[in-house]
């Protein structure tokens, strides 16, 4: 399975790399290096001020799924002073595909009451076997959804795969892998989660590294 990477919804992220498994290489050095038998082959430290490197990160539009409230947008991602900012806002703005006979919950909705964004690689890099790590801050307040995350790139979705390296939900840091069953569109998850206080120090947002990788026996 070959994946492309995402960072949607709410997070300030300070660093992505990605390191595949082999022996070691030259490349940029990301926070210490890469781990113990891996090899630097991408990443992005948002150094530069203004909307993420177009060579390296495109953007999911509009409603995009599990009829969830916010739009997105590219006007909510930008880089500044080394991080890369995604904010979820509260705005009302016109649905520009509203159709108030569609059937469809995207088409249905005469307006837009949230506006976020997610980026992602898809159609610029995917990868087979690694590991990929952030580092990065998530607002854990109510009704937020930050998550770092990866879809298989061929085929239709669960039969492409999925692996959520990390997810911030009601209170829970969560990492899962989906496949295909025998019914279309109906999963077989396996999670792992961690319940998650808020800091007294920094009251809306949890600051950590997260990491996820794959060789083809496992994911880890």
């Amino acid at each position: 399975m070959r994946i492309a990477l995402l960072l949607i919804v709410l997070c300030v992220a300070g660093s992505v790399s990605f390191a595949a498994e082999g022996w070691p290489g030259k490349g940029a050095e990301v926070n210490e290096g890469p781990p113990p038998g891996y090899r630097l082959v991408w990443s992005d430290e948002f150094d530069a001020d203004g909307r993420p490197d177009p060579k390296k990160w495109t953007y999911e539009r509009g409603f995009v799924r599990n009829n969830e409230l916010q739009w997105y947008r590219p006007e909510n991602a930008f880089c500044k002073n080394g991080l890369l900012v995604i904010e979820g806002r509260r705005e009302r703005l016109p649905n520009p595909n509203h159709d108030p006979k569609s059937k469809s919950w995207k088409r249905k909705r005469p307006h837009i009451e949230y506006t976020s964004s997610s980026v992602t690689t898809r159609g610029l890099h995917s990868w087979k076997y690694g590991r990929l790590e952030m580092r990065g801050r998530i607002d854990v307040r109510a009704g937020l959804w930050p998550a770092f995350w990866s879809l298989g790139v061929a085929g239709e979705w669960p039969s492409s795969g999925e692996v959520d390296i990390m997810e911030y939900y009601k209170g829970k840091l969560l990492a899962n892998v989906a496949w295909c069953t025998k019914k279309r569109w109906h999963p077989k998850w396996d999670s792992s989660k961690k319940v998650v206080k808020r800091a007294s120090r920094t009251p809306t947002g949890r600051r950590s590294s997260t990491s996820g990788g794959w060789t083809g026996r496992r994911t880890r």
